[in-house]
């Protein structure tokens, strides 16, 4: 939590970090974030599949992005 703040302070609002494990989960995976003006983290878990598709993460940035610029707050657009 300490690094997404500190990233923060460096400009960003929103600091994101995916496929953070779980320890004792092995089978679950999560996003967490830190929403700089509220002071807030959130923490989101799914299921891990063990394969490596490339371009996910661009396709996750995207969503994430669009649904912001709806107006959808932040853990809904991770949701």
């Amino acid at each position: 939590e300490q690094w997404m703040k500190t990233l923060s302070e460096w400009g960003p609002k929103v600091v994101m970090v995916t496929s953070v494990p779980i320890v004792d989960k092995p089978n679950q995976t999560s996003v967490l974030a830190y929403h700089r003006p509220t002071d807030q983290f959130y923490e989101v878990r799914c299921t891990y599949i063990p394969a490596h598709y490339p371009g996910t993460g661009d396709i996750f940035a995207s969503v994430i992005v669009g649904s912001l610029l709806q107006g959808v707050d932040l853990l809904g657009a991770l949701t």
